[in-house]
């Protein structure tokens, strides 16, 4: 309405069919393509505010709803989503040079945003092709919006989800800056022939090369299949800031035998979880190379993780440690899928809906037998599986309402660690889905907690006696 006048909105008979005649404009604004976007926009402008000169104030609001139901992938569904809410305010000025028609505005946005695992190509809500008719569901057919999408597609599709990731990391708290003040960062370091297979490095302040020290390899998530080495950039910086090495690495994805999709992400084709973990011991060995170029000795390793990254952290850390150039001191890890059998989770219908999840993990072929019933290829991708007395030391952080690997994981993982005399301890982000982002402050305290343990376990600057250990909600496991 671009005559509007809210002088004469409460005179009845102005409403012809809205009250005009003070060249005010008054907008709304309506769009959606369905269940992916949904837009509400309003718009108001008083031209001149003081009566007196064109000075204009313009308020606006608006909300925008986006979920991971993206129909250029085939992805049809609105379980996690992201809301933000906007409000903004501006004054226009009229300048009299360089002459009367220029305006100076002066404007003030705020910006709530609501984000609920945003993840365009999420492997857990994408099942919408099963074969019913055969026992395994129909993997690569399910996964249409991977197995045939175009390099274009998917050049631009990896890069808006490895961004959503990063704003994920941080609305749970998880960013960290870095300046030359705070040490020595070597960025896009090589240890494979992809570009997947790069570290970024962070030395802190002042590194005395006459001590030995420690790392943290942090490991990032997104389901095997996406993400990059700068999703946990923020960790291995605060790792740095606490005096440790912090080393945050890339790692083959599985690409549903596409090579566009390879190509895209950086990857080589056909990587499974056990190339996730060779590049594991390839990246160790290379950090490890580079300090001793350096002159920096190390002489024990923390790997750190979240979601997927959590897997392979405690994967590795229970069945490769002994290859490894580094020892493996201990893991914290966040989320964590304990096993990868699908009694270990609540939120998948039935065995045959969680298929899917293990396929991608594995790129091949996997039937409901083969998550339902013990078996070797099974247990040497399920981390609780891999569980010994010689294990090492476990800092495990879980989400009181994760609705993607669910509330089983802590009992699924805990008595084995009881059984087996590995010293641990499990926090809780008691209000936080799978994302973390809903608890104030918890964040930090995970990762004091983890620093502190590898004061003890890595450098052996604290007592064992100094740490506390158990599980700190026992109410939210039995949950």
């Amino acid at each position: 309405f671009n005559n509007f006048s809210t002088h004469r909105l409460f005179d009845k008979s102005a409403w012809r069919p809205v009250p005009l005649g003070d060249a005010q404009n008054l907008s709304f604004r309506f769009q959606t393509n369905g269940t992916y976007y949904t837009a509400v926009i309003a718009n108001f402008t008083e031209p001149w505010l003081t009566g007196k000169k064109p000075t204009s104030l313009n308020l606006g609001a608006y909300y925008t709803r986006q979920t991971d139901s993206y129909p250029a992938f085939n992805i049809l569904s609105h379980n996690r989503q992201m809301e933000v809410f906007g409000f903004s305010a501006s004054l226009g000025n009229r300048l009299k040079w360089p002459d009367n028609y220029f305006v100076l505005y002066k404007k003030k946005k705020i910006l709530l945003g609501v984000v609920g695992f945003l993840i365009f190509m999420t492997v857990g809500t994408i099942m919408t092709n099963k074969d019913k008719n055969t026992d395994s569901s129909s993997g690569n057919d399910f996964l249409s919006g991977f197995d045939t999408i175009s390099y274009p597609k998917a050049y631009i599709g990896n890069k808006l989800v490895n961004k959503f990731y990063i704003a994920i990391a941080k609305s749970a708290e998880g960013k960290e800056s870095w300046s030359e003040k705070d040490g020595t960062a070597l960025y896009n370091q090589s240890y494979g022939k992809y570009k997947q297979n790069q570290f970024n490095i962070y030395f802190p302040k002042d590194l005395d090369k006459s001590k030995d020290h420690s790392i943290v390899l942090c490991i990032h998530g997104g389901q095997w299949c996406l993400g990059s080495k700068e999703c946990m950039d923020w960790m291995a910086k605060r790792a740095a800031k606490n005096g440790f090495i912090g080393v945050t690495m890339g790692y083959s994805l599985n690409s549903f035998e596409n090579a566009d999709l390879a190509r895209a992400t950086g990857s080589m084709e056909h990587a499974t979880i056990f190339t996730m973990l060779d590049d594991i011991t390839a990246c160790l060995t290379t950090v490890n190379e580079l300090c001793t170029n350096l002159d920096i000795s190390v002489t024990g390793a923390a790997l750190a993780g979240e979601s997927a990254g959590a897997h392979l952290s405690a994967l590795y850390a229970y069945s490769r440690a002994d290859e490894s150039p580094i020892p493996i001191k201990m893991i914290f890890v966040a989320t964590l899928p304990t096993s990868m059998y699908a009694d270990a989770y609540d939120t998948y219908k039935n065995a045959r809906d969680f298929v899917p999840v293990v396929e991608a993990a594995l790129d091949c072929k996997i039937t409901v037998d083969q998550v339902t019933e013990r078996n070797a290829l099974i247990d040497a991708v399920s981390p609780v599986y891999n569980i010994n007395e010689n294990s090492c030391p476990t800092l495990i952080a879980f989400a009181g309402n994760d609705h993607t690997v669910g509330m089983k994981q802590c009992p699924t993982i805990e008595p084995v660690l009881q059984e087996n005399g590995v010293p641990y301890k499990i926090l809780w982000f008691e209000n936080s889905d799978h994302t973390l982002n809903k608890d104030k402050g918890m964040m930090k305290t995970y990762t004091d907690e983890a620093f502190k343990w590898m004061k003890v376990y890595c450098d052996g600057t604290m007592s064992e006696d100094e740490l506390t250990f158990g599980n700190t909600n026992p109410a939210l496991s039995d949950s």
